[in-house]
């Protein structure tokens, strides 16, 4: 069983990232998104939570301790990326608000956290659950692509034009909680969707992942 973290990664850290998602698989994608915002942003951590049921869309491929797994082999060499199981180790569906809480509970309210998103991801806020509540306990940081905007109208501009003027890289720390970060990140147009598939029609993905995660993959999603 992989445990949420180790020892020496227990210790509460001054800033962190939080980075969510099925990650089925994990691939560079993700690893150099979680980088680039960790550099820009000047985190201490960037913390890989992998859901084990989302609650919001079907089931992943692979079981929630396989994943679980090789996030573990993904970010095992880089300094600062830490596995956090919080979520795979349950056995109902995990929501996000759930788990920020969760967070708080343990490190308390004075650290820098915020939750790390996709534009796509951030547009659909308002289906999230108790969405409105996220920004009291973290900031929230979007990382996108070079020239792409965050939408147009609706509460989730609203939400954008009450924080962006006190939301930059420099002042990330300053604050615990209650900003929203515009991150833009290297285009890397890698999807877990396409793995999955090149791998169930007998293709490689060697070169999307890295090399621990391809020689554990393998086999992994039949045709």
């Amino acid at each position: 069983m992989v445990t949420a973290i180790s020892a020496n990664e227990s210790m509460t850290p001054q800033s962190i990232g939080i980075f969510g998602g099925t990650f089925d698989p994990v691939h560079l994608g993700h690893l150099r998104t979680a980088l680039e915002v960790r550099e820009q942003l000047d985190l201490a951590q960037i913390r890989f939570i992998p859901t084990g049921f989302p609650p919001h869309r079907p089931a992943p491929c692979l079981k929630p301790g396989d994943r679980l797994e090789l996030v573990r082999m993904a970010i095992a060499r880089e300094p600062g990326f830490v596995l956090d199981a919080r979520e795979s180790l349950q056995l109902h569906p995990a929501y996000t608000i759930n788990t920020l809480e969760s967070l708080r509970t343990e490190m308390g309210m004075n650290l820098a956290m915020g939750l790390i998103m996709g534009m796509d991801a951030f547009a659909t806020l308002p289906q999230w659950h108790r969405w409105r509540e996220f920004l009291s306990l973290a900031h929230i940081i979007v990382a996108h692509r070079p020239g792409i905007s965050v939408p147009l109208d609706g509460p989730v501009n609203e939400l954008v034009r009450d924080c962006q003027e006190q939301a930059t890289s420099r002042n990330f720390q300053t604050k615990s909680h209650g900003c929203i970060f515009l991150v833009p990140v290297t285009a890397m147009d890698i999807s877990s969707t396409d793995i999955r598939r090149r791998l169930s029609e007998g293709r490689s993905a060697r070169f999307l992942v890295t090399d621990n995660v391809w020689e554990n993959l393998q086999g992994q999603y039949d045709r």
